[in-house]
């Protein structure tokens, strides 16, 4: 009875996790763009209770690549201009990485592409975050 318990506890605090995750990404990323640490900790505040908030909604900011942010004392300024658009397939392609982490094995990161007249997108899981990756 005591191992379904903690079977159970343990996919309940998994699914939490994820939870947690995907409300952090509403959060941040909008309509109004990637919006910062403090309108994030508004929102989140607001609509629930997480331990640890500050920490994790730090972390998470940290961790986005579109953001301002500032690294090593740097400013990395993300683009200011307008987005190029296409109006044919393979006229403008997008794409990012995201950082998985250790749970997956060797793919420690996730390359997304995506063709911005068609939408559609390409998910490769890769060691490193690379421009060789990239091209390959």
């Amino acid at each position: 009875m005591s191992a379904q318990l903690l079977l159970i506890v343990s996919e309940i605090i998994m699914a939490a996790t994820e939870l947690g995750q995907r409300l952090l990404i509403i959060s941040h990323c909008g309509a109004q763009g990637h919006r910062g640490e403090a309108v994030v900790l508004n929102h989140r505040q607001g609509a629930s209770t997480i331990e640890g908030l500050v920490k994790t909604v730090g972390r998470f900011l940290r961790s986005c690549l579109l953001c301002l942010h500032t690294k090593w004392g740097k400013i990395i300024p993300g683009l200011w201009g307008e987005l190029h658009r296409a109006n044919a397939r393979n006229g403008a392609f997008h794409f990012d990485f995201l950082y998985l982490g250790e749970g997956f094995g060797t793919c420690k990161d996730l390359l997304m592409m995506m063709d911005n007249s068609s939408h559609f997108c390409e998910l490769v899981p890769c060691d490193t975050s690379s421009g060789e990756v990239t091209v390959e």
